[in-house]
């Protein structure tokens, strides 16, 4: 940033024909200018060199990080916990292509060619995987049952045997003989409970009642009113053996990845990395997929389809934020231009003051290159920040205009004295700037954030960079470029000030009026802050314009936790089944996907081998599925008999205990009642009821003997990329566990990690690293801010020694700083991880405003009420601040929402602490008087300038 103490000596009396060296470091820059000076050629030449060097190494060798991961330290337990996951399955980044609209055969067979194109291709993807197929372990699948449940099986089938085994058993087999072995069961039960009470006063067990027995009658029961009162049974009469099994259909046909709605269909694939491409490796396999999608689409123009993920997400805001930051690069370096012109009035010193810059930046592309390696999200910016402060060669530049004007001498001789002059008063101020706002920027490497440490290491340096470029490239290009001074008919011309400063002294002559609006203002604005929020959502940071956000949107709509899962290994099967029972009673756990509960173990499977063995010889006489059995029909008046005779069974006192005894009660009733209301239509319906059961217990017995055939489950069996996602080449398994809700909203995101790391500690996986980052940059630009005003404040207070300027410098800045804030609550707008970083900026470049005007004041011997800001002073500052805002305000037209943010609340920033300098400050400076001590250390000549201290705070 322009330091605008040096503008304000643009109208200061003639100087002293000797050269005022200010010290060792005057005398050194003083030097290098005269050398610069009188060999232009080799300076710009090896300044030219080392631009180039710079440019073509960080072209060829800068890389982009675009993974979020890639800004947390490796140091981190969390980041540590995902590179081992990493190390054992190779990738984690998962395209997503999506298909709606439509038919669903249309969207199948769209994937289907999709899919057949990624996989020809495995030099751009792997991990290709859009259905689960476990049609291979279909025939052994009764394994999966606990040995319970099977022996529950081979016990119904055991109580079955009059049916499975009697020649006449399946003719046999109706709703009335059922009802009578139940009721004579129940009879039966009732006898022994009664004979029971009698074993157990001996201490000896009674008869117990099979329950599963009685509900299933009262389904069939039930079935039979419906179907004699004529409705609609879509439900299977029969309950399946061992209970129902949410993997059946997988079994039974492959299961295509689909959202919840099944309005979408999905296919995911991993972009393989592009070594060739060190600055984006995975930029090529997202734009390869993207180009295969839209060949393959063009053959479907009825159906929508989108690419999505969090790797194309991240290619995608990568891309935009460094389009968006090169564009506002290049406009704030124009803009920076257009204002030298405005100030200078001419086309030389613009571009002796914008090429130093432009070098400076260049050769620091080069250091980030060089110390780091890559580029982040953050650190991406770094350019922006360096055209809005590193422009020091307008300094040099401004007072050697001025040295030039204040000569009569039109020689090469005393252009090159009046350059001597101008690098002996400014070099100091230049070096001290830098190094100050180096320290400044290096302080944020003690922040516990990887990218914010790798922004301050690049920003520092380059602002090093800016000020050896101003220093060793000015002074050639002046000499080169020969300015003349501004003559007018033999007699000196003095620069005229851009701005009169007749307003802001106008304002400072009523400084109770001014004190009053000022505050007023302020406090509206202030109380803005009420509404400013902290929105850590990395969605809305990017581009709603951006397909990738479109469709990850739209993804989120139709299944909420499908972007973010968690990930938790486990060394064996049963350890890997405790993990999911638990982790499916956590009420933020939505669905878990795994391979574990599909491998039993050997010694398991062996203790299963006779149970299934008994399964196949009791249904080894099953007659053909569909067959069509004949069965003797029941009259309605005989169904009835029988149902009220099972009543009164239920009412017998032994069996008083039974749970399932008022809901049976209660089907007799409705059945009764349904054949007396449908006397004529009774007999056929029942007659199909019968029909239907045969039927349907059939195809449920021929289903169980073909799932119970001989043979184990291996690995081997399963589909190699369903494996790969779920277990790793040492046979470990990896449970993802998928949350309820959207992981994008902090909250959720807090208790959906907090949730699963109770029940296992060591989970890991993208909701974690992604909390860790975004925890990290916030506290990191927290701390960051701290450390800069720290800092701040102790260069002040050494040079101004006394608190109640260093307070009175400060002023502007707290109120700048709140005002913006509160404008933004008022605004509507939010803190986000993207634009804290502004907060530590607007502590470095807003408190220099506070700063100027205050040694403009020390300068004079008007120091109190009668006080008025120098006009050079009031230029300086607003072309400082112009300066800056410019930098900044250019990411405010970013489509990047994180940069759009930055720049508006870095622009409004910096904006609001000049105006508070230049509005607030020469007011409250008109009741000020100065200490005694302070009075004798800076009562300072106010022809010479400040301190480089102060120069550079």
């Amino acid at each position: 940033m322009v330091v605008p103490g040096a503008l304000g000596w643009m109208s200061s009396q003639k100087q002293s024909n000797e050269v005022d060296s200010t010290g060792a470091l005057g005398r050194l820059t003083s030097r290098l200018a005269g050398l610069a000076w009188d060999n232009p050629r080799w300076f710009l030449i090896a300044g030219l060199i080392l631009t180039l060097i710079s440019g073509v190494y960080a072209a060829s060798r800068l890389r982009f990080m675009t993974n979020r991961n890639d800004m947390i330290s490796s140091a981190k337990p969390v980041q540590q916990r995902w590179k081992e996951h990493l190390d054992r399955v190779g990738s984690e980044d998962d395209m997503v292509v999506v298909a709606t609209g439509a038919s669903q055969s249309n969207q199948d067979q769209f994937l289907t060619e999709v899919e057949a194109r990624f996989r020809a291709e495995p030099q751009s993807f792997n991990r290709i995987w859009r259905e689960v197929d476990l049609r291979p372990i279909a025939s052994r699948s009764m394994l999966l049952n606990n040995t319970e449940q099977i022996e529950s099986i081979v016990h119904e089938l055991r109580t079955m045997r009059p049916l499975l085994d009697l020649p006449l058993g399946w003719n046999l087999f109706t709703l009335r003989n059922l009802i009578f072995e139940t009721r004579h069961r129940l009879k039966a039960v009732a006898t022994e409970r009664e004979e029971g009470r009698r074993l157990k006063a001996q201490g000896k067990p009674g008869a117990e009642i099979d329950g599963q027995v009685l509900t299933q009658l009262n389904n069939l029961l039930g079935a039979a009113t419906n179907e004699v009162n004529g409705k609609k049974q879509p439900t299977p009469l029969w309950q399946p053996a061992g209970g129902s099994d949410p993997r059946e259909a997988m079994l039974q046909k492959p299961q295509r990845l689909q959202s919840d709605d099944g309005k979408l269909s999905f296919l995911l694939a991993s972009p393989v990395p592009d070594e060739s491409d060190p600055m984006c490796p995975q930029v090529a396999g997202v734009r390869r997929a993207r180009e295969i999608i839209a060949e393959v689409a063009a053959n479907y123009p009825d159906m929508e389809v989108g690419l999505t993920g969090l790797p194309v997400l991240e290619s995608d805001e990568m891309d935009a934020s460094t389009r968006d930051s090169t564009r506002s690069s290049w406009l704030a370096f124009l803009g920076v231009l257009a204002l030298y012109a405005w100030v200078f009035r001419q086309w030389r010193a613009p571009l002796a003051s914008g090429l130093p810059l432009l070098a400076g930046t260049i050769w620091a592309l080069g250091f980030a290159t060089l110390s780091v390696g890559h580029l982040n999200l953050l650190s991406a910016t770094f350019a922006v920040m360096l055209i809005g402060m590193g422009d020091y060669a307008v300094l040099l530049v401004s007072r050697f205009q001025l040295e030039r004007d204040n000569m009569r001498d039109n020689s090469r001789l005393a252009a090159r004295k009046a350059l001597v002059r101008a690098a002996s008063a400014t070099g100091p101020s230049i070096i001290t700037a830098a190094i100050t706002g180096m320290l400044a920027f290096f302080a944020t490497m003690l922040a516990d954030f990887q990218a914010v440490a790798e922004l301050g290491l690049i920003a520092g340096g380059g602002l090093l960079l800016c000020a050896v470029s101003a220093l060793c490239l000015a002074p050639p290009l002046l000499s080169v470029l020969t300015i003349e001074p501004r003559l007018q008919s033999g007699t000196i011309r003095m620069p005229t000030p851009a701005v009169n400063a007749g307003w802001a002294n106008g304002w400072a002559a009523r400084p109770g009026l001014a004190l009053a609006i000022g505050l007023t203002v302020w406090v509206l604005l202030a109380g803005g802050c009420w509404w400013t929020t902290y929105d850590a959502n990395l969605l809305r940071l990017q581009g709603d314009s951006l397909p990738s956000v479109q469709w990850e949107k739209r993804l989120l709509a139709s299944t909420k936790g499908a972007s973010w899962h968690a990930l938790v290994w486990a060394d064996n099967r049963q350890q890997a089944l405790e993990l999911k029972n638990k982790l499916e009673a956590l009420p933020e756990v939505g669905r878990i996907s795994e391979t574990a509960s599909l491998l039993p173990t050997q010694a398991e499977q062996s203790t299963k081998q006779p149970l299934l063995a008994e399964i196949r010889q009791r249904l080894v006489r099953l007659p053909e599925n569909g067959s069509n059995l004949l069965h003797p029909r029941s009259s309605p008046q005989a169904i009835a008999t029988e149902v009220n005779l099972l009543k009164n069974q239920l009412a017998a006192p032994e069996l008083a205990d039974i749970q399932s005894k008022n809901a049976l009660i209660q089907s007799c009733d409705a059945l009764k009642n349904a054949l007396e209301t449908n006397e004529k239509s009774a007999a056929s319906s029942l007659a199909r009821l019968d029909d239907r059961m045969a039927a349907e217990l059939l195809a449920n017995l021929h289903k169980l003997r073909s799932v119970s055939q001989q043979g184990f489950i291996t690995a081997a069996d399963l589909p190699a990329d369903f494996q790969q996602r779920h277990m790793d080449k040492d046979g470990k398994f990896l449970l993802r566990v998928f949350a309820k809700n959207e992981l994008w909203e902090t909250q959720a995101l807090l208790q959906f990690n907090n949730a699963v790391a109770s029940v296992a500690p060591q989970a890991t996986g993208k909701p974690f690293t992604t909390h860790e980052g975004l925890e990290g940059m916030r506290q990191g630009f927290l701390r960051a801010g701290l450390l800069s005003l720290i800092a701040i404040t102790c260069v002040l207070a050494f040079d101004l020694r006394s608190a109640r300027l260093v307070a009175l410098a400060l002023a502007p800045l707290t109120a700048g700083l709140v005002a913006s804030l509160g404008l933004m609550g008022w605004l509507g707008l939010a803190l986000n991880p993207a634009n804290l970083i502004a907060l530590p900026l607007i502590l470095g470049v807003g408190v220099d405003n506070g700063v100027h005007v205050i040694h403009d004041w020390l300068h004079r011997e008007d120091h109190a009420r009668s006080y008025k800001l120098h006009p050079g002073t009031l230029q300086g500052i607003l072309l400082a601040g112009m300066t800056t805002v410019l930098g900044f305000g250019t990411l405010a037209l970013s489509g990047h929402q994180g940069l759009h943010s930055l720049g508006l609340l870095l622009a409004t920033g910096v904006a609001a602490c000049m105006l508070s300098a230049l509005a607030l400050l020469p007011a409250l400076l008109r009741g000020v008087r100065l200490p005694g001590s302070a009075s004798r250390k800076l009562q300072l000549d106010p022809q010479k300038p400040s301190s480089p201290a102060v120069q550079a705070a």
